[in-house]
């Protein structure tokens, strides 16, 4: 790989799009997350995931309970018989330490957008500090 391939790749690697993470903790807005892929230096060596502040929208819902659900109906479908096939599912109340999650980044610094100003963008993009949990995995 030439200089001008390797010098590319690296402000590449530098970009962040989207992370998938472990949960640390939470308070109200925010959790702690731990990018669970390691990154790596320039020379090539394996750098460990940092502890990273992301944004935990107030729009997202989450529900702590088992829901059963019909999968499959033997005979007719009028009748629900023992047979018929069900499977449960848990789905969480609310985010917790030790949940999976997929993170996004910004494409922009997020700090003004936080308080509800339109502001200038900044110099930062891409920027694993401006994380948003989108799901829980």
């Amino acid at each position: 790989m030439n200089f001008y391939e390797n010098l590319i790749r690296q402000a590449v690697m530098q970009i962040h799009t989207a992370y998938i993470a472990k949960v640390q903790s939470v308070s109200e807005k925010t959790a702690q997350v731990l990018p669970l892929t390691y990154s790596k230096s320039g020379n090539g060596t394996l750098v460990e995931p940092a502890p990273v502040t992301a944004l935990v929208p107030p729009n997202v819902k989450f529900a702590r309970k088992d829901i059963t659900y019909l999968t499959s109906v033997s005979g007719n479908s009028e009748h629900i018989t023992s047979e018929n096939e069900t499977a449960t599912v848990f789905v969480p109340e609310e985010l917790a330490p030790n949940d999976i999650v997929l993170c996004v980044v910004c494409e922009r610094d997020i700090s003004s957008a936080l308080a509800g100003t339109v502001t200038e963008p900044s110099a930062r993009h891409h920027n694993i500090n401006d994380s948003v949990i989108i799901k829980v995995l």
